[in-house]
């Protein structure tokens, strides 16, 4: 039960983060220069960021929904990776974004580690 509720959680905050993205209901938070000249590139090619908070949403709803709550995982790790990874670099205090974005995922994770493992043990 705790399991779908986290998933819930974590995956309104991800619809949330993808639909405010092209709305804009909340200005994004201060952040480094180089994260943010990172971003702007990402929204000058009016591709990439396109691509990101279309993935975020889609992710979001697959886990709010329980559906396929790996595959909305799994599409997220390259997004929390890229985001980890500069804050981690960028950012004097990155505890709050690492604890918020990294830890809730990785404990989604172990709830489906037998489902993970089994999709890794599979040979083609």
């Amino acid at each position: 039960m705790m399991n779908l509720a986290l998933q819930s959680i974590y995956g309104f905050f991800w619809l949330f983060t993808g639909l405010n993205g092209f709305f804009r209901w909340l200005p994004i938070p201060f952040v480094a220069n180089e994260i943010e000249e990172v971003n702007q590139t990402f929204v000058k090619t009016k591709f990439l960021m396109t691509t990101v908070k279309i993935i975020e949403m889609a992710a979001g709803l697959m886990l709010m929904l329980n559906f396929m709550p790996l595959l909305g995982l799994l599409m997220l790790a390259p997004l929390i990776f890229g985001i980890c990874g500069l804050h981690t670099r960028y950012n004097p205090k990155p505890y709050f974004m690492l604890g918020g974005l990294l830890l809730p995922y990785l404990l989604l994770l172990t709830f489906y580690r037998d489902s993970l493992l089994q999709i890794l043990q599979t040979q083609l």
